[in-house]
């Protein structure tokens, strides 16, 4: 299992934002997309990963009491935030050669969810912590992976 190459459990060609984008904007594309990484890109350069975990810190939570027992929590994304305010940099590759058991190593001790895949000097996929798990999940392991879990 550990010789698995990246190539083989990697997403290809994964969407990307730029650093001069809206925070706001690049949430919604995540949401779109159905990701939570999206590589940074400037020019033709990849310059960092904005994760999920990066947009949450860039949420204000403010709560509000109204008397002894009523509360409001409201939620603010500023839409004048940019990307390049909370993104992660460098953006962490390997190349495509690569083996899940390299992509683990990487993720673990750099304590991050997402690799870039690189192949002749460009980006051709991200492997997530999500792509390494299904790895080493058994077939009979799909269905499950929909059943609610019971304790």
């Amino acid at each position: 299992m550990n010789s698995l190459k990246l190539a083989d459990i990697m997403t290809p060609d994964p969407a990307v934002t730029s650093p001069d984008e809206a925070i706001i904007s690049a949430f919604v594309d995540m949401r779109n997309y159905g990701v939570r990484h999206l590589p940074v890109q400037d020019g033709d350069s990849i310059i960092g990963m904005l994760s999920d975990r990066d947009i949450q810190r860039s949420i204000e939570v403010k709560t509000r009491s109204f008397g002894t027992t009523d509360r409001v929590t409201e939620w603010h994304l500023d839409p004048n935030l940019k990307v390049r305010d909370f993104m992660s940099a460098p953006a962490h590759k390997l190349p495509h050669s690569a083996t899940i058991n390299d992509a683990i190593k990487l993720l673990l001790n750099k304590k991050i969810s997402s690799v870039l895949v690189e192949k002749n000097g460009k980006i051709c996929g991200i492997v997530t912590t999500d792509d390494l798990l299904r790895a080493f999940a058994t077939p009979d392991d799909d269905q499950a992976s929909e059943a609610p879990l019971s304790l």
